[in-house]
């Protein structure tokens, strides 16, 4: 069972959320030898957290998913924001939980054989808060996807606009930007989302588009407001992209589509 604190900084005492897989009732234990490195990391990284005046900015690293732990960290993070972890912070109760949802180690081994069999020219980046922070190493704070299947299955083959159809490799299709509950609010996505587009930049790209619900107004001020994305689609887009294929392949039908052309410098 894992235990995450988030704490407060908005006064001198510590609040304590319990933002994981356990009820408000259940007692922490001391002793977290129980747990692996990422969660024991949560604790130490979350109770190390001083609440006395102005807190001191996350030392955040941006790195590509690449070893076997940032595989199981990756994994770890979808799977307590999206399944053991509600909207409201409703905590799962394990005695309840529905024989449909998968164990955490096979959520790991399916996430791993996704990406490696099924997508493996997405690129892939966690958020770690920096070293020195606590001693158990780097706490994951948050994930992102940049895919070119979803663009490559909308891209238009009609001979009338394959003049200025934007190839597969100039455009990257962001998804499932993810921050851990306890982090949000101090800049995480916002630095996942440069990132993106600074390696989007490196690899030739031209475009990014993303999908977004039009009531999630977090992340669309962000996209919107911050980055610059625009929810008009520009005429290359248009020429170059079916949108309905394109949201056929990613599952978000109905969702807000969004576009940011990329700077070459």
């Amino acid at each position: 069972m894992a235990f995450i604190l988030c704490s407060s900084t908005t006064t001198t005492t510590t609040t304590i959320f319990f933002c994981d897989s356990f009820s408000p009732t259940t007692k922490l234990r001391t002793n977290p030898s129980h747990l692996n490195d990422y969660h024991s990391a949560s604790i130490l990284a979350a109770t190390a957290i001083t609440t006395a005046g102005t807190p001191k900015p996350l030392d955040v690293v941006i790195t590509r998913v690449e070893t076997e732990q940032d595989w199981i960290a990756f994994a770890d993070l979808r799977y307590d924001e999206w399944i053991l972890n509600s909207d409201k912070l409703q905590p799962l109760d394990p005695l309840s939980t529905p024989s449909t949802t998968p164990s955490r180690q096979a959520f790991r081994l399916a996430t791993r054989e996704i990406y490696m069999e099924e997508r493996p020219r997405s690129i892939l980046i966690l958020a770690k808060q920096g070293e020195g922070q606590y001693s158990l190493g780097q706490k994951v704070l948050g994930g992102a996807e940049m895919s070119p299947y979803e663009v490559e299955a909308g891209l238009r083959t009609s001979s009338s606009s394959s003049s200025s159809s934007i190839p597969v490799f100039l455009a990257g299709y962001v998804t499932d930007v993810v921050t851990d509950r306890c982090y949000r609010k101090q800049g995480i996505a916002r630095r996942m989302m440069t990132t993106l587009e600074d390696l989007a930049r490196a690899h030739g790209m031209t475009h990014l588009v993303l999908n977004v619900k039009h009531d999630n107004e977090p992340a669309r001020r962000l996209y919107q407001q911050q980055l610059g994305y625009h929810d008009v689609p520009s005429a290359e887009l248009l020429q170059s992209l079916n949108i309905s294929q394109l949201e056929n392949e990613a599952g978000t039908s109905g969702q807000l589509l969004l576009e940011k052309k990329i700077d070459k410098t």
